[in-house]
């Protein structure tokens, strides 16, 4: 199941929340990585720089979060601030819930920043049930919170 879907939902004509997903078999951090050196041939970057961003994926790496294959991974959830407390990523959950159903997943994943209550909140009521917290030194260095939690629904 090769496919990748963003959404993006706007208000008034303006960018408001957006998120994407996709199977990780075919469009996982390999494929990340792979893009990222094509990217960097490209735009002629230094080993330096891309050797840079590879070294900011290893704090999360750090923390064990799995991506199972064959599981509707949902990634980069985000409501600019002044849309926040509308109800825009449930409606964007619920669409990409179905697109990930119409393909033919059983089963679709979601992680947030532990500290997240709004994300835990906005998932929970969308039907994701929490799984595990994945928790690493280097990534709260990194990002300022111990870890991620992990939240799973079926598709059925």
């Amino acid at each position: 199941m090769p496919l990748v879907a963003f959404r993006v939902l706007e208000v008034e004509g303006h960018p408001a929340s957006a998120l994407s997903a996709y199977e990780y078999a075919e469009h996982g951090v390999q494929a990340l990585i792979a893009g990222l050196t094509e990217l960097a041939g490209t735009c002629a970057w230094p080993e330096e720089k891309l050797l840079a961003v590879a070294a900011s994926f290893e704090p999360f790496m750090a923390t064990g979060y799995p991506s199972p294959e064959g599981v509707w991974i949902i990634e980069w959830v985000a409501t600019l601030p002044d849309f926040r407390g509308r109800g825009l990523i449930h409606q964007l959950l619920l669409d990409i819930l179905q697109i990930g159903k119409r393909e033919g997943f059983t089963t679709a994943q979601i992680g947030y920043l532990l500290g997240n209550v709004a994300a835990r909140s906005a998932y929970k009521a969308a039907g994701f049930r929490w799984l595990e917290d994945y928790l690493h030194p280097d990534f709260e260095a990194a990002f300022g919170t111990p870890g991620l939690a992990r939240m799973q629904r079926s598709l059925g």
